[in-house]
């Protein structure tokens, strides 16, 4: 008697699996195996997939070879001066940021200075990876007290930096310093 009920039980295990399954497949359509179709309807089902086939444009292979290819500024990154003070540490104040391509990757270069010390003006650095995820940061701060920083111009990677004073700063973003220090 035990091995009976033991029996039925994998087959009812194994019925629940099926109908489960077949419950599953149910809701999917399937369009009919080529080989059922009548000859005229296989034409057409090839014509369409040869007009698909030809109507989609094939990878650059040369291109995908190189890996190298540079991505273009999306939407969410764009590239140069933007006129915002968006930063997520409430113990400074941003005038404006830089961001664009630097040697390997993407680097941001925020201008302002710190909230507790307006005298003092700052620029932050941060280094991003190719999908613009943070690498690391750094501070570094103005020579002198000239107050807070705005970029107003880059040439050659290099910023040219207005101080509240009325004093211009340049920025060497490949070093990552002051011009003149």
């Amino acid at each position: 008697m035990p091995v009976a009920r033991r029996r039925w039980g994998y087959t009812g295990v194994w019925a629940a699996v099926f109908l489960v399954l077949a419950a599953m497949l149910a809701g999917c359509v399937r369009l009919p195996e080529w080989w059922f179709l009548p000859p005229g309807e296989k034409r057409d089902q090839l014509r369409r997939e040869e007009q698909q086939r030809r109507a989609t444009v094939p990878a650059d292979k040369a291109k995908a070879a190189q890996g190298g290819a540079v991505r273009p500024a999306s939407p969410q990154h764009p590239v140069g001066i933007i006129n915002d003070g968006e930063y997520p540490d409430s113990t400074v104040i941003i005038q404006n940021r830089w961001q664009g391509p630097v040697g390997d990757g993407p680097m941001v270069v925020y201008a302002g200075t710190y909230r507790d010390r307006p005298e003092k003006g700052i620029v932050i650095v941060h280094w991003r990876d190719q999908d613009w995820g943070m690498l690391w940061g750094r501070t570094i701060e103005a020579p002198g007290q000239p107050g807070s920083l705005r970029i107003v111009a880059e040439k050659d990677r290099v910023l040219t930096l207005k101080a509240a004073s009325g004093q211009e700063f340049k920025f060497d973003m490949a070093t990552a310093t002051f011009a003149g220090e």
